[in-house]
């Protein structure tokens, strides 16, 4: 077992990743929150063109007024939670890969709150957070569990992105659609489908463009990574500054959906252990080979 997986196993580098998931979940759930109301009047104007004219007034006040709930009140408290979560994570990851806290970046999550989140998450699967590198040398064991970080928020973002706005676009068709088939006016299909989805598709539109640009990031992560792993230059300061890296990231990019995690999950998990392997047996061939030229020399 690697000095990473026998690090990641310490009661303290377990708590923090236990106290991340719970700020994390509660950020989860009011974005949940957020996106259910949106959604469900943007499900009724369809539904009220056809069997309740008499509600299309109050379909659009009520998405206007969300409008304001949303983005000012709720979207301030996801952020929050967020933050917290990011921070408890970066402990995680300064315990795990022994890589400074960087104080200019981020205060650590206090004790207290890191203890008092912890108590309400299970710890179990825990242990193995990143994948095992093996006994690959410092800093390619740390490279390769940032790396594995960096690939896993890259593919979640894009395939969350792609699903949103596929799911957003065949959305509008329907509502347009209906609108059609009943022969609605236009001032009709405005007040009573087009007003009260504005919410949601003012969050979808959010969302495929903030997970987009999070997976774009994270590929120029990734690429700085491989770079390092083929030139074997990394040192302590480029450590830390991939780490700041994936801390702003983590810390500003959107959420995935607690469902759509547990979906990808699994698959994920098994190519990223696979990556991990093959890379460090990469690294490992690539040192034999460069103590048999060194020997020919």
């Amino acid at each position: 077992m690697s000095v990473i997986m026998e690090r990641q196993q310490l009661p303290s580098a377990t708590q923090f990743l236990a106290a991340a998931k719970h700020f994390y979940k509660q950020a989860k759930w009011i974005q949940r929150v957020r996106v259910g109301v949106a959604m469900v009047l943007a499900l009724a104007g369809p539904i009220a063109v056809l069997l309740e004219p008499n509600a299309r007034p109050l379909l659009g006040a009520a998405g206007g007024g969300w409008i304001f709930i949303s983005r000012i009140v709720l979207q301030h408290l996801e952020s929050n939670r967020r933050s917290l979560g990011a921070r408890a994570q970066e402990s995680f990851d300064t315990t795990v890969l022994e890589i400074p806290w960087n104080h200019l970046l981020a205060k650590p999550v206090s004790p207290e709150e890191v203890a008092a989140a912890a108590r309400s998450e299970s710890v179990k699967d825990m242990s193995s957070w990143y994948p095992d590198p093996g006994d690959a040398p410092w800093p390619t064991d740390v490279l390769v569990c940032q790396r594995s970080n960096a690939v896993w928020g890259r593919r979640q973002h894009t395939s969350y992105a792609w699903f949103v706005g596929t799911a957003t676009t065949l959305w509008s068709l329907l509502g347009i659609g209906v609108a059609v088939g009943v022969d609605a006016s236009l001032s009709s299909y405005l007040i009573t489908i087009a007003l009260p989805s504005i919410p949601a598709f003012l969050d979808a539109t959010d969302h495929v463009r903030s997970h987009s640009s999070g997976a774009l990031s994270r590929q120029l992560v990734e690429d700085s990574i491989d770079d390092h792993l083929t030139a074997k230059d990394a040192d302590a300061a480029a450590l830390r500054r991939i780490q700041d890296r994936l801390y702003e990231l983590r810390e500003t990019a959107p959420l995935v959906p607690e469902w759509f995690y547990t979906l990808m999950r699994s698959g994920y998990e098994a190519d990223m252990r696979a990556a991990a392997k093959t890379l460090t047996e990469q690294t490992k061939a690539d040192g034999e080979h460069g103590d048999h030229d060194s020997q020919s020399i």
